[in-house]
């Protein structure tokens, strides 16, 4: 059998930069026994799979190296790219259904300086308190309380949730040394993925915050560039009144320089009159680093 493959890197406009993902454009007739295997092979977090649908534009199956697994925000920017790149998104068209495990999804796309960025809406947050203390979390990070922001640290979800924090300064954020066995107790202990530390500084110019995400837990020591992470960083932000509140607010997030995957995750959040956020899409850019056959 001879499979067309490919690996898109998302989050990014440059290669070898964000978060790397299969995708198989063509999934008729592949088995599942066989997608696994192939999503082991691509050696990715996840690998799609591309389908017909009766019900949307398209049927997307997500596989990790280890099962199949719900949708994730990176390899959906990388699998829309990859439509987009062959053709098989009409121009014109700027919203997509896609069918999965999860029901029907929209994904926008948009460009920029002639540049395709898809979006993906995520639910609406929920918060928790969680039961670490920041000084805890301060020491598996490897920093001091004092490098902590005021704020305290949160339990966020759109999608997954994640242990949120600010620290002050971006030297201190750029030079943390995890302890990655206290991450995972204190995620199983507050019922998080992982934790997602940030500050205001940038790298580059042009970026509204810097994030780093950990989540030891599900096998992800550090995440180069993180949806979920990043919509729970942005509800954070909205809750404790981090950001201007506007109808529109458009912020671009910094992620994955210490893994040197520098990636670019932009964000357009909603709000209604009464200034309470009534949605948020997070979404990106993407490269193709490889494309080619695996037989079989």
């Amino acid at each position: 059998m001879r499979v067309s493959v490919k690996q898109v890197d998302a989050f990014t406009s440059y290669p070898f930069g964000g978060n790397p993902a299969g995708v198989i454009l063509d999934s008729e007739g592949i088995s599942r026994e066989n997608k696994q295997r192939i999503a082991r092979e691509m050696g990715v977090s996840e690998t799609a799979f591309v389908h017909k649908s009766d019900k949307a534009d398209f049927r997307i199956e997500f596989f990790s190296p280890q099962s199949e697994v719900e949708i994730y925000g990176h390899i959906v920017i990388s699998t829309f790219h990859a439509l987009h790149e062959a053709g098989m998104l009409p121009e014109g068209k700027e919203v997509f259904q896609m069918e999965t495990k999860r029901g029907i999804i929209p994904v926008k796309r948009v460009f920029e300086r002639r540049e395709p960025v898809f979006f993906i809406s995520q639910p609406l947050p929920m918060y928790s308190y969680v039961n670490s203390f920041a000084t805890e979390i301060a020491d598996a990070l490897g920093l001091e309380s004092d490098d902590l922001m005021d704020t305290i640290p949160s339990k966020v979800s759109t999608g997954l949730w994640w242990c949120v924090v600010g620290v002050k300064k971006l030297a201190k954020l750029r030079d943390i040394r995890p302890d990655l066995s206290k991450i995972e107790r204190l995620s199983r202990q507050d019922d998080v993925v992982g934790i997602t530390a940030f500050c205001f500084d940038t790298f580059a110019r042009g970026y509204d915050y810097h994030v780093r995400s950990f989540a030891p837990i599900i096998g992800l020591d550090e995440d180069p560039a993180c949806a979920t992470g990043n919509g729970s960083l942005l509800s954070y932000l909205m809750k404790h009144k981090m950001i201007k509140i506007k109808p529109e607010i458009k912020l671009i997030g910094e992620q994955g320089n210490e893994l040197k995957r520098p990636g670019c995750v932009h964000s357009i959040i909603r709000t209604s009159e009464s200034g309470s956020l009534s949605s948020i899409e997070i979404g990106g850019s993407a490269v193709t680093m490889l494309d080619g056959t695996m037989t079989f």
